[in-house]
């Protein structure tokens, strides 16, 4: 009982003691809380009333190009085609007269060239000499025949002067013996005939060659019994060669024919090399349109292909039936501008840097187009400048520079570098 009643006056002075601290606690955070509103106003008090940025226009980056200036020449229009190779005289070699084979010219094959006028076939001689003999003969008695008839004549004559008749016409015809003068005459003329066609049979019985030429096919061999529709070989002239060329209708009008015609330089990287070629000239067109490719066959000429009068030991030899890749020379137009075929655009509009640097769309009326290149006739005036640069998204109107402002501009300290759309270009 004692210790209870001890007890109640402790914790009563315990809670006591207790009451300041509890005080002191809600009196911190209350003035916490105040510097926090205090805080919090002038956050709001600064950020309205401080200095505010300014926005800028940012600054518009002109283009930075390569140009080409505008230059108007005469220039030669240039056409590329592919040709196939012909022979311009081909001959099927075959005898005029009948008989058997006993000789054929040393060395006669496919390849071998023949002068004109070279011994290829012999025929057997044996009778048509025979014939000319035979000939011979018949004009030896046609002539002893006129010679006995001009004996006649002398004895006529003499016995009409012993007659003292005055005869006239054809009673003095008669009596002269004329009828049978005129037979003993035209016993030799046919008799000199006869023996001409003879001697034109034996000598038709060696067969040579008609110009100079190229062996094409195989020839028939000694002892084969051969006529006029036999086929000894196969021959092509070697004096020049044809190219039939395939160019579309709308090309022709650029080409010259004839004597002057266009001059053509003919390649063949494959067998040649690329730095050999040969030189020709365009003949004539053909009047017909293949139906299938909707070309035109366009026949030039290459003088001497096989390079045989040695004038040019390098240049290469043209083959029968090759295939070649010309390049045509046409007719020259004068006043036009070449540019590369990549710097025209669709509906033929090329970029043209102004007077006040910026782009400029212009079109042009392109009067020929080549593989890589063309030629305008209008549109552009001397001394522009072209655009010869890839542009992204060009537009009409926009700025544009050039690499000499660049480097103007990388020695004041800007180097402007361009994006990697607006590189300039080079051109080849």
């Amino acid at each position: 009982m004692t210790t209870s009643k001890a007890s109640k006056p402790s914790a009563a002075k315990n809670t006591e003691t207790q009451s300041p601290i509890a005080s002191k606690g809600g009196s911190g955070f209350l003035l916490a809380l105040i510097v926090l509103i205090i805080g919090v106003a002038a956050a709001v008090i600064i950020m309205k009333t401080g200095p505010k940025a300014e926005k800028q226009a940012r600054p518009v980056q002109a283009r930075l190009v390569s140009v080409m200036p505008v230059k108007a020449e005469s220039h030669p229009i240039e056409l590329s085609c592919l040709g196939t190779v012909r022979a311009k005289q081909r001959v099927a070699l075959r005898p005029q007269v009948s008989g058997v084979l006993v000789s054929v010219a040393d060395g006669l094959v496919p390849g071998t060239v023949v002068r004109e006028g070279d011994l290829l076939f012999q025929i057997d001689p044996t009778d048509y000499e025979i014939q000319v003999l035979a000939k011979q003969a018949e004009l030896d008695r046609a002539e002893a025949t006129f010679a006995l008839e001009m004996g006649q004549q002398e004895v006529a004559r003499q016995d009409y002067a012993l007659t003292r008749q005055s005869l006239s016409g054809a009673e003095l015809d008669l009596v002269l013996r004329g009828p049978q003068l005129r037979q003993a005459q035209a016993n030799i003329a046919a008799a000199q005939a006869q023996l001409r066609a003879a001697r034109t049979q034996l000598e038709r019985a060696a067969v040579r060659a008609p110009f100079d030429a190229i062996v094409l096919r195989i020839p028939e061999s000694e002892g084969t019994l051969v006529s006029a529709s036999s086929v000894l070989t196969e021959i092509a002239g070697v004096d020049a060669f044809w190219v039939e060329l395939a160019l579309p209708p709308k090309d022709l009008k650029w080409i010259e024919t004839g004597e002057a015609g266009s001059s053509i330089r003919f390649l063949d990287d494959l067998s040649w090399g690329e730095a050999a070629h040969r030189s020709g000239r365009v003949v004539n067109v053909s009047p017909q349109q293949h139906a299938q490719s909707q070309t035109m066959t366009v026949l030039a000429e290459i003088i001497d292909p096989l390079a045989l009068d040695e004038k040019d030991p390098t240049a290469p030899e043209v083959h029968l039936d090759s295939i070649l890749r010309a390049q045509i020379s046409g007719k020259t137009l004068d006043r036009v501008v070449k540019l590369p075929r990549s710097l025209v655009q669709k509906n033929d509009i090329v970029y043209v840097a102004s007077g006040d640097d910026t782009l400029v769309f212009r079109e042009v009326d392109v009067v020929f187009r080549g593989p890589d290149y063309v030629l305008i006739q209008a549109g552009l005036q001397e001394g522009e400048k072209v655009v010869t640069s890839i542009l992204s998204s060009p537009v009409e109107g926009m700025k544009l520079r050039y690499p000499t402002q660049m480097r103007e501009a990388v020695e004041k300290g800007d180097s402007g570098s361009p994006r990697p759309s607006e590189q300039p270009l080079t051109q080849s």
